[in-house]
C-alpha cells in the first residue's frame, strides 16, 4: 500500500523571506535576475497578481488582456472602481498543449483591484506587453501564451536569487527551501483571513469571505485548513506572551 502524501503546509511565507521576494521581482531592482524589462514587467506583474489576489497558477495563465476592468462610481467624489475578472478566455481556443484551466465552476469569479495594483497593470499592457496574435495577457518571448512549465521556471529563477539565510529559513518554516507559485496563494489567503478577523469579522464568517475571494467550493476544506494555521499562530503568540510574563514573576 503507497504511503498517503504528506498534508500541503498551508503558511504564509517568512516574513524575511517575503522582502526579499519583493526586492527580486521590483523591474527596477539590481537583484532582478531577468534579462529585460518586458520579461522584468510580465513576471512582476503576474507575481502580484498571484500574490495579492491569491490566483491561482491556470487562473493566472487563462486571463485574456482586458481581464482588469474599471468604472467611475460618482458618490460625494468621483471614485474609479477596479476589479480583475478571472474566467476562461472569451476570445479564442487555448493553443498551449498543456493547456492552463480554472479549477472548477466557483473558480470563475470577480476580485476586488487596489489602485495601485490597477495602475502596475496598466502600465504592463500599455508599454511593456509586446504585442501578439493571441489575447492572453501573459506570452512568452517567442510571442506565445505563457505555459504552466514557463511560470514554474520564472519561480525556479527567483528562488536561485534568495540569500542562503532565506532559504535556510524557507527550509526551517517549510521543510522545503525553494519558493513556488502556489505559496503565493497560500500567503494571500493567510494575509486575507487575518484582515477579516482583525477588521471585525467572526471566523465563520471570515471562513465565507475567504470561499468567495479564493473560488473554493461550498465542501472545500481549505478555508478550514488556513482556519487552523490561524488558530496555530494566535495559540504560539499567546504562549509566548504567557511564556514571558511567568518567566517576569519568577525573576520578581
Amino acid at each position: 500500500m503507497a504511503p498517503a502524501p504528506p498534508a500541503e503546509i498551508v503558511r504564509a511565507l517568512p516574513s524575511p523571506v517575503l522582502d526579499e521576494f519583493y526586492q527580486i521581482i521590483d523591474p527596477y531592482s539590481v537583484r532582478n535576475p531577468f534579462r529585460n524589462s518586458t520579461l522584468r514587467w510580465r513576471n512582476y506583474v503576474l507575481c502580484l497578481l498571484m500574490l495579492h489576489l491569491g490566483l491561482r497558477r491556470g487562473e493566472t495563465l487563462v486571463l485574456p488582456m482586458d481581464a482588469l476592468k474599471s468604472e467611475k462610481r460618482f458618490t460625494p467624489t468621483v471614485e474609479t472602481v477596479n476589479w480583475l475578472n478571472v474566467g476562461d478566455n472569451p476570445y479564442q481556443r487555448d493553443p498551449r498543449q498543456e493547456q492552463p484551466s480554472l479549477k472548477n465552476n466557483n473558480a470563475a469569479r470577480q476580485l476586488p483591484v487596489p489602485p495601485a495594483l490597477a495602475s502596475l497593470i496598466r502600465t504592463f499592457v500599455e508599454s511593456y506587453r509586446p504585442s501578439t496574435r493571441h489575447s492572453y495577457l501573459f506570452s512568452s518571448l517567442e510571442g506565445n501564451p505563457l505555459s504552466l512549465r514557463q511560470v514554474n521556471g520564472i519561480f525556479v529563477t527567483i528562488t536561485g536569487e534568495l540569500t542562503t539565510e532565506a532559504r535556510q529559513t524557507l527550509q526551517q518554516y517549510r521543510g522545503a527551501g525553494r519558493i513556488t507559485p502556489h505559496d503565493m496563494r497560500h500567503t494571500c489567503a493567510t494575509v486575507r483571513l487575518h484582515q477579516f478577523v482583525e477588521n471585525g469579522d467572526d471566523l465563520e464568517m471570515a471562513i465565507q469571505r475567504l470561499r468567495a475571494f479564493f473560488g473554493w467550493a461550498r465542501t472545500s476544506d481549505m478555508p478550514r485548513r488556513y482556519a487552523r494555521a490561524f488558530f496555530e499562530d494566535r495559540l504560539a503568540t499567546i504562549w509566548n506572551h504567557a511564556f514571558d510574563v511567568h518567566v517576569s514573576h519568577l525573576r520578581s
